[in-house]
């Protein structure tokens, strides 16, 4: 394999793998703030 295609490769991958960290901290902020909303409610009822 040349080492142009091999560094196209890489700069793929990483290109991925940051879309895919940043695809994981919107996932993770959404359902955080999705369970503290659901939690709120049930709480509020609980009372």
């Amino acid at each position: 394999m040349s080492d142009k295609k091999k560094d196209k490769e890489k700069d793929k991958k990483k290109k991925k793998s940051a879309i895919e960290a940043e695809i994981m901290r919107f996932m993770e902020k959404s359902m955080k703030t999705a369970l503290d909303s659901a939690l709120d409610d049930i709480f509020k009822d609980w009372k």
